[in-house]
């Protein structure tokens, strides 16, 4: 059998694109909310950059369930079982919606001293700035998170399209919602 350099070529760029344009618009979102708050201080400046790479941290636990549930997800559409690769995708899901709603209550609950230990070093102030800007955004650690495994599931199904355009509508609504909470909305005189 003959393998087609070029198809093999263009079969890689056409999943890979997306998938990295989704990376980076995944991080853009921490960009954008480092921006908006850059007029505020030095403080919620550095307030809003402990908790991007804290989220970064957390993150990691995530992106290893999504890999797993990609893995299983693929090789169950590989072998043409959709049925067991939708039950795996929706006990991915469950998984990782439960203990990413476990881990934001313990989060949120501790959240001054894990600030603490993680930047032991920086000012009350910022790790009191940093823990309520922190608080807020855990409220969205379970969805964040299912966004995570889903987009890991489509993946494994062949389909980096959907999770790219799910990252753009993120990162729209990350802008739209940051901007209203961060200089409100004038209506009226």
């Amino acid at each position: 059998m003959v393998v087609d350099e070029n198809n093999i070529r263009g079969s890689i760029f056409k999943v890979a694109v997306p998938a990295v344009v989704e990376q980076l618009l995944i991080m853009i979102v921490g960009v954008v909310s480092l921006a908006f708050v850059g007029h505020l201080s030095n403080q919620a400046v550095a307030a809003v950059g402990f908790i991007n790479s804290l989220f970064g941290f957390i993150q990691v636990f995530f992106v290893a369930l999504s890999t797993g549930c990609t893995v299983i997800i693929a090789r169950l559409i590989g072998e043409g079982d959709t049925e067991n690769a939708k039950m795996a995708i929706k006990e991915c899901v469950l998984i990782g919606f439960a203990v990413s709603s476990v881990m934001a209550i313990l989060l949120i609950i501790f959240a001054e001293p894990v600030i603490s230990v993680f930047f032991s070093g920086a000012e009350r102030s910022v790790v009191e700035m940093a823990a309520g800007y922190f608080k807020i955004t855990l409220i969205t650690l379970p969805l964040m998170f299912s966004n995570i495994i889903i987009s890991g599931s489509l993946r494994g199904a062949g389909d980096t399209k959907t999770p790219m355009l799910i990252a753009n509508v993120v990162n729209i609504l990350n802008i739209v919602l940051s901007y209203v909470l961060i200089y409100g909305v004038s209506i009226g005189n």
